[in-house]
């Protein structure tokens, strides 16, 4: 289980306030991803081997790092004090040490800053040191430093408009549940509100005119371009968010939305019926070794890494290990090179990720197209903003244009 699953389970167990769970939600998750920040401060308060201490006590010194450092609506004296009271009860013994090393931290805190010129400052960025070491062989330091920083922030909920026709009525409604929104500087079929909470918990949200989805999968099912009468796989496909753009977008298409995974078939049930969609089939299957349905078109959602929106999945980037990218890549192209054996001629595979990494992205389609003359790269700026385009393919990084990092390449059959 994520982070994210656990904070859901303990809020559909306990009955609480939305503004208890806002404020669980934010000191959980933020704990979670500045954790590699506040290890190493802690390390070097602490006057023994921090690395022997008890998870469950660097797990309360965390917590109340955080909130020392991030939530001001409590004062430091509460958050130090919550914290021993909490040892008192699951620690006892150890009350004296967490309050002497949250003094001292609160005391010390601003003076610990990320120096581009000392490589001992990184552990400050929070990510894992295999991680960070790619990227800045990759991207550079600066960039680098970038993204982690952004990979720190708190995240943004997008909300897409499901009737593009309806867009000044859904803005108006808007206005009505006083809500205040952005919308995205690339699409105004999606935006941020000011209380996700409050518009999730409204009819315009439970009857299906909203779904929640960061603009960057929009522009992937703009890609594939899905039109009416064809047939269209959804490769890889829970939760559903793409495959009920693609029936809203094609209400006319037949769809099939191919899963592996049987206990992930429930989600993608769950966003036919929110949205009434009447033209998805669900097959579970397996992508990349089983006989798929012939198709117009094709998008495959490839499982990866998730290097491109550890902004959302705040542990993803402490579960990952370097060896995960090279296994999912080549799962990756197994699915590609399956799918492919199914696309009718001059049809189209959209093939997408939510990662960054070099190897789940363009050495899979290079890759590809050395190995299948029949195919070519088509450009995705004749579709999409040219903006979010490198070498005919979306390549975004997080934060930029404020959207999750995340790969698409369209490749045609001829």
């Amino acid at each position: 289980l994520y982070i994210n699953d656990c904070i859901r389970n303990y809020f559909d167990k306990n009955k609480l306030l939305p503004i208890d769970k806002k404020f669980i939600s934010r000191l959980v998750l933020g704990t979670v991803r500045l954790k590699g920040r506040y290890d190493y401060i802690i390390s070097q308060i602490y006057h023994g081997d921090y690395a022997d201490l008890k998870l469950k006590l660097k797990n309360i010194l965390r917590l109340g790092c955080y909130q020392i450092e991030k939530m001001d609506s409590v004062p430091n004296h509460a958050s130090i004090s919550i914290m021993v009271e909490i040892t008192k009860k699951h620690l006892k013994g150890y009350e004296k040490l967490v309050n002497a090393i949250l003094r001292k931290f609160s005391e010390v805190k601003g003076n610990y800053q990320v120096d581009m010129k000392s490589t001992d400052t990184f552990p400050l960025l929070s990510h894992p040191s295999w991680l960070r070491d790619k990227w800045i062989k990759q991207f550079g330091i600066k960039k680098t430093i970038d993204l982690c920083n952004y990979n720190n922030q708190v995240s943004s909920i997008w909300f897409r408009i499901n009737n593009r026709s309806n867009l000044l009525n859904i803005y108006s409604e808007l206005k009505n549940l006083s809500l205040s929104y952005d919308k995205h500087i690339l699409s105004e079929h999606y935006f941020t509100v000011d209380s996700s909470y409050n518009l999730i918990e409204s009819d315009l949200f439970k009857n299906g005119d909203l779904s929640i989805q960061n603009p960057i999968n929009g522009f992937i099912v703009d890609i594939l371009n899905p039109k009416k009468d064809e047939v269209i796989i959804d490769g890889c496909s829970a939760p559903g968010g793409k495959g009920s753009l693609i029936s809203l977008i094609a209400p006319d298409s037949k769809i099939y939305s191919i899963e592996a995974n049987k206990n992930r078939i429930s989600k993608i049930e769950e966003s036919i019926n929110r949205h009434k969609l009447k033209n998805i089939n669900i097959l579970n299957l397996d992508m990349s070794k089983d006989n798929l349905p012939m198709a117009d078109k094709i998008l495959i959602d490839v499982p990866c890494s998730g290097t491109g929106v550890a902004n959302r999945r705040v542990d993803l980037r402490w579960k990952r290990k370097s060896k995960d990218i090279i296994n999912s890549s080549k799962l990756q192209y197994d699915i590609l090179m399956n799918s492919s054996k199914y696309l009718k001629n001059n049809g189209s595979i959209v093939y997408s990720t939510c990662s960054i990494e070099i190897e789940e992205n363009n050495k899979i389609i290079d890759l590809f197209i050395k190995n299948n003359k029949n195919y070519i790269l088509e450009d995705s700026a004749e579709i999409i903003d040219s903006r979010l385009v490198k070498n005919n393919n979306l390549d975004v990084l997080p934060g930029e244009y404020n959207l999750d990092g995340g790969f698409a390449a369209k490749l045609r059959r001829i």
